[in-house]
């Protein structure tokens, strides 16, 4: 259990001379334990740069790490226990997200990859995958 106070001073309008209160705030936190942890190990060759994504089953982004082709193994940890989903950015500039192409200059997108199996991870467990990247199946 975590405790934020904000005093009545800290925050001030720009708009009107309202008073502010005293707040405080009482922030639960799960123990330790109850998250899990996501090892990926990735193979590819063909790969200089790219971004790994986690998603979750509504294809948000939870977290990302941005890696090179020495870069094997990423780990995402302090998840909490459901269903995600991996997408894999080539990241050819280098600029850590994904890039449109551009018509005038006849350029590509860059190419997305998805890992298609599920994954389920777990509260107190780790999870470890391994992703053979297979370039010819974005």
């Amino acid at each position: 259990v975590r405790y934020v106070r904000v005093d009545s001073a800290a925050i001030q309008s720009v708009l009107t001379t309202a008073v502010n209160h005293a707040m405080s705030l009482t922030l639960d936190r799960h123990p330790e334990k109850y998250y899990g942890l996501l090892l990926v190990d990735l193979e590819t060759d063909s790969l200089s740069n790219y971004v790994l994504e986690l998603l979750t089953n509504n294809n948000n982004v939870i977290a990302k790490r941005q890696l090179s082709q020495q870069d094997t193994l990423a780990e995402f940890d302090q998840l909490l226990p459901g269903n995600y989903q991996l997408r894999l950015i080539n990241d050819n500039d280098s600029n850590g997200e994904w890039t449109t192409g551009n018509l005038l200059q006849k350029q590509q997108p860059e190419t997305i990859y998805y890992y298609t199996a599920p994954i389920k991870v777990r509260s107190n467990w780790d999870l470890e995958l391994e992703w053979i990247l297979d370039p010819a199946k974005p």
